[in-house]
Parts: structure tokens; C-alpha cells; sequence
């Protein structure tokens, strides 16, 4: 299906919905939502012949588990009527600290965005039709599996990092998404307890910096796309 005429027909779902809505508000017996397709979701499944994301460290810390969320305003003209939120579970890589508020060069994190999924739900639309469209159109997560952020610098983190504590802190690295890098800064809050590290990760940015085509539509989305990472990372011995 044309990437125009996938957002065009959710949009097209999503006002009908509300239209009803309105309605049935006013006067009249409630309309029943409809059904989601029973047509199987045809989302690309991450594939071993893919090239592998960088590894990480040696030492330092292992990215032992974690989870990546988008989340998307979706609005009809100047008013948000619903929050798009796709995740994907799958990251890995590793990262270092070689001196106070700086990462070793090695430092890197990837996510597989082949598996991100929607989570939402919307009456009357099959999220994973906009799955589709996110994989095969805006993404191009066959050819551009990964997204990849290689840390460069975080002010306020000592090195090495104590074995207990709390921290708040604005990371700055290069974030590799769709062909694209650019430099992006993160709020980050992070929590260290013996070899067990756990660590949030907030940031947004706008469709165009990474060469994100959307396309004209009747429902519009925000201008900018919401970018959470959390990830539980273990210090190498």
C-alpha cells in the first residue's frame, strides 16, 4: 500500500470513529467500534543475516536488558486527539567511562527498531497497519535495522563510578537513526546498586533531522518524535 494512502486511510478511521463518537454523545443508541482486521500483520521479523550492532565495551558495562519507546502526538488540526506509543525491547551494547563526564570512544548502544511494536489502542483501527507503514515507508528498518547511540560526554559523572548512588545528568552523544547521525542530548537519571545498573534515558527531536519523510495527511502528526530509553546495563568484572 502507498505510504499516502496507509496514513490517509488511518486518518480517515480515526475521524469516522470520533464522528461517531460525537454523536452517539448527543443522541441515540451507542455505535459499536469496528473490528480489527483478522488479516496476519506482515511487520518484518528481525533477520540473522542482518549486520550485528556494535558491540559495547569490553569493560566498563554490559546492556543486559532494557526497553526503547516512541511516543507520537497524533492530532486532527491544532488538537491532540491521540498518543501513538510503539516500543521495541530489544538493545544491547556496552559503554565506559575514561575520565570524569567522558565516555571511552568504544561506548555504544543499540536498539533493534525491526522489532518495535505498537502498544496503543484506538477504536476501530488495526495498529498493525501503522506498524507496516512505520517498518517498510518511514524507517526502513530492512535496510536501516538499528538505531545506535554512541555517548560522548555527561557532566556531573564522576569516573569511576561509585559502587552505590543516584544520578541526574544531561548526556551528549551522536544518535544514528535511518542513515542519519546527528548529535542529540538526553536526560538521563541513573541508579547504581554493586554491579546492577539501571538508567532512564528521555529525548525528542524533530521527523527531518534523521531524514524522516511523513506524509501530507489529514490527520497530522506532532513535529516532534518522544525518544525514552530505559535500559538495566552490569558492570564487567
Amino acid at each position: 500500500m502507498d505510504i499516502v494512502v496507509a496514513w490517509r486511510l488511518a486518518a480517515f478511521m480515526r475521524i469516522c470513529v470520533l464522528a461517531c463518537a460525537a454523536v452517539a454523545c448527543g443522541s441515540g443508541p451507542a455505535t459499536t467500534a469496528l473490528a480489527p482486521s483478522a488479516e496476519p500483520s506482515t511487520v518484518p521479523t528481525p533477520r540473522a543475516t542482518a549486520t550485528p550492532p556494535p558491540a559495547g565495551c569490553d569493560s566498563g558495562f554490559v546492556v543486559r536488558g532494557g526497553r526503547v519507546t516512541v511516543r507520537i502526538s497524533e492530532r486532527a488540526g491544532p488538537v491532540p486527539i491521540h498518543e501513538a506509543v510503539i516500543e521495541s525491547r530489544q538493545i544491547s551494547g556496552g559503554f565506559a567511562l575514561a575520565a570524569p563526564d567522558t565516555f571511552a570512544t568504544c561506548s555504544a548502544v543499540a536498539i533493534d527498531l525491526r522489532a518495535l511494536r505498537s502498544l496503543d489502542e484506538f477504536p476501530g483501527e488495526d495498529v498493525s497497519n501503522r506498524d507496516e507503514v512505520i517498518h517498510k515507508d518511514l524507517l526502513e528498518t530492512e535496510k536501516d535495522p538499528f538505531a545506535v547511540l554512541r555517548p560522548h560526554g555527561a557532566a556531573g559523572v564522576p569516573a569511576p563510578l561509585p559502587t552505590r548512588g543516584h544520578w541526574s545528568f544531561a548526556l551528549r552523544g551522536e544518535l544514528t537513526l535511518h542513515g542519519h547521525t546527528k548529535d542529540v542530548t538526553w536526560s538521563v537519571q541513573a541508579d547504581r546498586d554493586g554491579t546492577a545498573l539501571h538508567a532512564t534515558a528521555k529525548t525528542a527531536f524533530a521527523f527531518d533531522d534523521f531524514g524522516i519523510e511523513v506524509p501530507n495527511q489529514i490527520l497530522n502528526l506532532a513535529e516532534q518524535i518522544r525518544l525514552d530509553v530505559e535500559l538495566d546495563a552490569e558492570a564487567s568484572p
